[in-house]
């Protein structure tokens, strides 16, 4: 994710890919340490733009995002 926050840690998405390489589900999972809502949302949001190869069958994965603190000047 690109925007502004001001959190330190990590943000668990636990995923569901189809046939196509889409994302059609996304939760937070367990392991994550950060309980902001703002940050779990662009998580989340980032997590349901990614695209995949295309498989055989639906796929479950997790994908683990990495905050660490930003602040954006202008």
């Amino acid at each position: 994710p690109s925007e502004e926050f001001n959190q330190t840690g990590r943000v668990v998405v636990n995923i569901i890919v189809d046939l196509e390489g889409n994302v059609t589900s996304a939760s937070i999972g367990d392991g994550s340490n950060i309980s902001d809502r703002e940050t779990q949302r662009l998580a989340l949001e980032s997590a349901r733009n990614a695209k995949f190869t295309k498989g055989d069958s639906s796929q479950r994965g997790t994908l683990v995002y990495i905050f660490t603190d930003k602040k954006i000047t202008k």
